[in-house]
């Protein structure tokens, strides 16, 4: 199995390590945004769910998926019909903590009280985060998410989708109106938030998409899926991290978002801990193409996938 360590930084800036192992992919962690390949054959990834009506390819250094023959692509619960990619090894959150993997958690465990998550997906601004033809609506019903997957025990390599043993987490956009987004200054045709295993529609539509009309330079272009510290509730207990996520411009980090008012947490914002989760011990970055309804077709365009895991440095007890 390939090396899951990525050696300390000595340049303040932490970028993905070379082949054969890749950050991600063998879990180095990052104090600062790492980008990750494009290339769904990287082996960073593990591409999920494709077929010859769901493909996703490097087209002019882009990140290219095409469900744009109507079908249902529904992701929702233990139903994953999309198309995904999930990195091929879990991440290892201690990587870059000072003191190492503390006496007594595995190196793979991720306690939120000592770590910050974030993964982000940034779309084409002509295109959007999802579009089409006039016959699908441009897209409609069609959704991204970019988060975590997580499993019971190590997948070896081979992670899986769907399944009551998959448990999933992330930020996402959906197509909400049939508005042909170049001619529609409608700021709801996006709705924007997170979605979990557990939950939907915890979204918000306040802004315009970059490829909307009248959109400015302020207009969102990208989804971003945090998760935040919060203690453990007592040893039988597994910690539950507060999350939250939507959608921003890049550009502008710090200007407003599409998500919920409130952090949030469900069964699926659980992390491991002594006594365990069932499907909430190894993790791994993913991304979802798909849609909320049965029937819907669309495509995707992303210039950027990034993810910061940022362990406390020197976290003492309260």
């Amino acid at each position: 199995m390939a090396d899951r360590t990525i050696p300390a930084p000595t340049s303040g800036r932490v970028t993905p390590a070379p082949e054969p192992s890749p950050s991600p992919g063998g879990g180095g962690n990052a104090v600062e945004w790492v980008d990750l390949p494009l290339d769904p054959n990287n082996p960073i990834w593990t591409v999920l769910g494709a077929s010859p009506t769901k493909t996703a390819a490097l087209v002019n250094g882009n990140l290219e998926v095409d469900l744009s023959a109507p079908a249902n692509y529904k992701i929702r619960s233990s139903t994953n019909n999309g198309l995904n990619l999930v990195t091929t090894l879990p991440v290892m959150p201690w990587s870059n903590h000072s003191g190492g993997v503390p006496a007594g958690t595995a190196a793979h465990t991720i306690q939120p009280e000592s770590s910050l998550l974030k993964v982000r997906v940034e779309f084409d601004s002509a295109h959007g985060p999802t579009n089409g033809s006039a016959a699908d609506a441009y897209g409609f019903n069609m959704m991204c998410m970019a988060g975590f997957t997580s499993y019971s025990t190590d997948q070896a390599g081979s992670p899986t989708v769907g399944g009551a043993g998959v448990e999933w987490r992330g930020a996402m956009v959906r197509k909400f109106k049939g508005d042909q987004p170049s001619i529609s200054s409608v700021v709801n045709v996006y709705k924007a938030g997170i979605r979990t295993y557990h939950t939907d529609w915890i979204e918000k539509g306040d802004y315009l998409w970059s490829n909307q009309q009248g959109a400015g330079p302020t207009a969102h272009d990208s989804i971003v899926y945090m998760s935040a510290m919060v203690l453990r509730q007592g040893d039988t207990v597994t910690s539950r991290s507060q999350t939250t996520g939507g959608s921003y411009c890049s550009t502008d980090p710090f200007g407003p978002m599409n998500a919920p008012v409130y952090g949030f947490s469900d069964g699926a914002t659980v992390m491991s801990n002594t006594s365990g989760s069932v499907n909430s011990n190894y993790f791994h970055i993913w991304i979802g193409f798909g849609s909320t309804a049965n029937f819907a077709g669309g495509t995707f365009k992303v210039t950027k996938i990034s993810y910061s895991i940022q362990p406390l440095a020197s976290r003492v007890p309260v």
